[in-house]
Parts: structure tokens; C-alpha cells; sequence
């Protein structure tokens, strides 16, 4: 008689399942850290949910949340054995029944996932460019503007900054990131007050920077110099967000 397999549930994910959240997200050749896993899971851990079936985590999602203004989903992942099985499906419902209340939802889709996230409700808002560079060139600030390491005494002022372009308040992200990162973040300053900044984060296979907000271009052209400088010779992968024009 054919053995049967334990169900699937769904669960907290724990401190104890990272490295197998790892090993699913090194085969899709994702660049986040076990660094990044424990910020998620410290931030959001009632959102931070795995697949199990015995003892083997065969998916995750996660959602970081913004106040009550906005939550995200990201990290979903599941097995390529257990795809097209429902389980994605399962793991995107359980985070969305726990967002209830939340005015606004949203997720970051890869082609594979998309067709899912459609069936779910989900409507395209906007495009994202992923760019990398092998080896990145060494790079010169000619702005005439001040650029200095990033602080935590800065965060209550950038963070008034990235509110007025991402929408909602995420300071309890931006902290943990600095803390964590602190040699990849900087600031732009101009007559004493902070005009742009940049945060950025190790990957298991590039530096990633990011995120990157600025007043203008030439700021934004400013900082991303300063954050790229020090990262001559290097693998560099950045994303940028296009939003969708209303015809």
C-alpha cells in the first residue's frame, strides 16, 4: 500500500525554519540573506507564515505591514514538487485573512506568481526594472552637495522624506536595515538639510541597493554615486519602480 503524505499546514514560521526558507529561495537564485529572513520575521512574525508537510517547510510569505495604511506581501515562495497544488493559494489567503482592516494591500509579482495573484483580486499598479551588473565601474562624486554616512539620529528626518514618495510611514523597516547595513547607507544634505538618502542591503550574490529617495534627479544621480562608490568591482543589482499612467 502506497504511504500516504501528511497534509499541508500552514503556520508561524520560526527563527528554526530559515535555513530551509533558504534552501527555497536559493533554487529560485534570490539574493536575500538569512539576515533579511530574521528582520522579517522580527517586524512581522504573525505574518510570516510557512507550508509544512511533516517536518519539511515547502513555502513561505510573509507581509511587512505599514501602520493600518498599508501592508506588502513578499518571500512567497513554495517547492517546484508542490506547485500548481494550491499552496500558494493556501499561503497568500492565510496572510490576506490577517490583513483584514488594512485599506491597502500589495505584493511585488514575478511572471510565475502572477497568474495567481490575478485569480486572488490582485490589479497591476505598476512595473518593476530589476538591473546587475557583474562588475560594477568605479564610480566619482562631482555634486556639490554634502554626502556623509547615514545615522539613526537621521531616521525621523528621512524618514518624513521617503513618506511624501512611498505613501506610508515605514521607519520600524528603514531602522533595522541601518542597523544591520550601516556601511551601505547615505545622505545628501544641501544648506543643512537632508535632500536625499539611500539604504542598501548584502546578498548572497550582489550588493542590492535600495531603497533610494531623493528631491530631485541630480540628488538622486548625487547618492546613488556615494552608495555605488565604494562597491568598484563588485556585482550591483538595483530595482526601479514605474508606475502606470492613467490614459
Amino acid at each position: 500500500m502506497k504511504e500516504t503524505e501528511p497534509p499541508v499546514r500552514i503556520q508561524p514560521m520560526q527563527q528554526s525554519d530559515i535555513e530551509q526558507a533558504m534552501h527555497l529561495k536559493n533554487i529560485e537564485g534570490w539574493n536575500q540573506t538569512k539576515k533579511d529572513w530574521e528582520v522579517l520575521l522580527r517586524l512581522s512574525p504573525k505574518t510570516c507564515r510557512a507550508a509544512v508537510r511533516g517536518r519539511q517547510v515547502i513555502g513561505t510569505v510573509t507581509a511587512i505591514t505599514y501602520s493600518n495604511e498599508l501592508a506588502w506581501i513578499g518571500m512567497m515562495l513554495v517547492a517546484e514538487k508542490y506547485r500548481r497544488k494550491g499552496i500558494g493559494s493556501l499561503l497568500v489567503k492565510d496572510n490576506i485573512k490577517r490583513l483584514k482592516g488594512f485599506r491597502n494591500i500589495k505584493l511585488d509579482a514575478t511572471p510565475d506568481g502572477r497568474n495567481l495573484y490575478t485569480r486572488l483580486g490582485f490589479e497591476e499598479e505598476c512595473t518593476l526594472s530589476r538591473m546587475a551588473i557583474s562588475s560594477l565601474a568605479e564610480q566619482k562624486i562631482t555634486d556639490s552637495g554634502k554626502v556623509t554616512p547615514l545615522s539613526p539620529h537621521d531616521i525621523q528626518e528621512i524618514a518624513y522624506l521617503d513618506k511624501a514618495v512611498f505613501g506610508a510611514d515605514r521607519t520600524h523597516l528603514m531602522a533595522p536595515i541601518l542597523g544591520t547595513y550601516p556601511h551601505r547607507a547615505w545622505k545628501l544634505e544641501r544648506d543643512g538639510r537632508i535632500t536625499a538618502y539611500c539604504l542598501g542591503r548584502d546578498g548572497i550574490k550582489q550588493n542590492q541597493i535600495g531603497p533610494v529617495i531623493a528631491s530631485t534627479d541630480q540628488d538622486a544621480q548625487t547618492i546613488l554615486s556615494a552608495a555605488m562608490s565604494p562597491l568598484a568591482g563588485q556585482p550591483v543589482v538595483m530595482t526601479f519602480l514605474r508606475t502606470r499612467k492613467n490614459s
